[in-house]
């Protein structure tokens, strides 16, 4: 039986929750199963993490607490001293600052939140625990099966936080009503998968889309993700799978897929 040598966590059964330590330096904590997704950290020898469950050769952890992650300034209140209240439900955490990065995880509305910066339309917040992000395997070791006093002392939110905060005052119903709009729209998503070729896809007016999926000579579906990602897939076969973008319904023949997994078929 393998507890915590050699990167191998547990031997046959694991059970999750449980607190591992990484084992090896500038470990890239990505958001998503593979190396072409964003690096949202690195770790270092000693590290903690708390792993969730396992896909592959990859582990779904908590999202560590230099990570980067972002909010939409839409669907935050702001309240000052850096603090922000969510607006809206199930308000998706990226990435990056814009829709075409991985969500990380959703804040539900009313919950609080940390700003570390403020970018144009976005806010970088300080990571929570309901977002996550995928280290490979082989660099975590198991350490605890008890992640109760880890997550405390990791994910408390500032004090500052926690002395100003107040019930949110109701938006003006315009406001509101243009809020929720919004919301319904990005959250009443269809999934998509796909298997094909990654081509380029040129057009002056491309809403951002640089590169479709085509199978058997026919084009399957447009992508929008990270450009210099799915470039490197480029004449490759590929399965994706995101949702789909349903504001550009009407404009394209094929459907248009926002990415967030894209995997090479062998």
């Amino acid at each position: 039986m393998c507890l915590a040598h050699g990167g191998c966590v547990y031997a046959q059964q694991e059970f999750f929750p449980f607190l591992a330590e990484v084992t090896g330096d500038q470990v890239n904590v990505r958001s998503g199963q593979s190396a072409n997704f964003e690096r949202l950290c690195q770790l270092n020898k000693g590290d903690e993490v708390v792993v969730l469950e396992k896909g592959y050769s990859w582990y779904k952890i908590q999202i560590p607490p230099t990570a980067k992650s972002f909010v939409s300034k839409k669907y935050v209140q702001y309240l000052g001293q850096n603090a922000g209240g969510v607006t809206a439900q199930r308000v998706n955490i990226r990435a990056g600052a814009g829709i075409h990065y991985t969500v990380l995880g959703q804040l539900a509305k009313g919950e609080q939140i940390y700003i570390e910066e403020e970018l144009d339309e976005w806010y970088r917040i300080a990571p929570v625990a309901e977002s996550h992000g995928w280290i490979i395997d082989k660099f975590l070791s198991f350490k605890s099966s008890d992640v109760a006093e880890y997550q405390s002392s990791m994910y408390v939110r500032p004090s500052v936080v926690e002395d100003m905060f107040e019930p949110l005052e109701e938006q003006p119903e315009q406001e509101e009503d243009a809020v929720e709009e919004e919301v319904a729209e990005e959250q009443e998503t269809e999934n998509f998968f796909a298997v094909g070729y990654i081509e380029e896809y040129k057009d002056k007016d491309n809403e951002g889309i640089h590169y479709k999926i085509v199978e058997n000579g026919r084009s399957v579906c447009y992508v929008q993700g990270v450009n210099h990602m799915l470039g490197r897939f480029m004449h490759h076969k590929v399965s994706v799978e995101g949702t789909v973008n349903k504001k550009l319904r009407s404009k394209y023949a094929y459907p248009v897929i926002i990415v967030s997994k894209v995997r090479l078929m062998l």
